[in-house]
């Protein structure tokens, strides 16, 4: 090859390459990573949902059964219930001051 062939081929192979890293890049949730504080707010709701999902892992395999999971008025269900609460009141707040800080740049 000749240098402005291969210099062709160096181009067209690193767009296929960008095409590709933002497929994949999409396919996970795409977009930039967040500022700094859209972290305050997206680092805790992400705790909260993970909390969630741990509170029913340990219903389903019966850990921890002083927590009383599944019944009404039990410490199980209230860290499950505040959790969720939490996690999906500050992951709407965080998404939104993410995108409103993307529009501002």
């Amino acid at each position: 090859m000749h240098g402005d062939e291969h210099e062709r081929e160096r181009v067209r192979h690193d767009a296929a390459r960008n095409r590709v890293t933002d497929h994949r890049a999409a396919a996970w949730g795409g977009g930039p990573v967040p500022q700094s504080e859209d972290k305050v707010v997206l680092g805790p709701s992400a705790g909260c949902l993970l909390v969630v999902v741990a509170a029913h892992v340990s219903e389903v395999l019966q850990l921890f059964p002083w927590m009383q999971w599944g019944l009404p008025h039990s410490p199980g269900h209230y860290v499950d219930l505040w959790s969720a609460a939490l996690g999906l009141t500050l992951f709407p707040v965080g998404y939104l001051s993410h995108v409103l800080t993307l529009r501002r740049s």
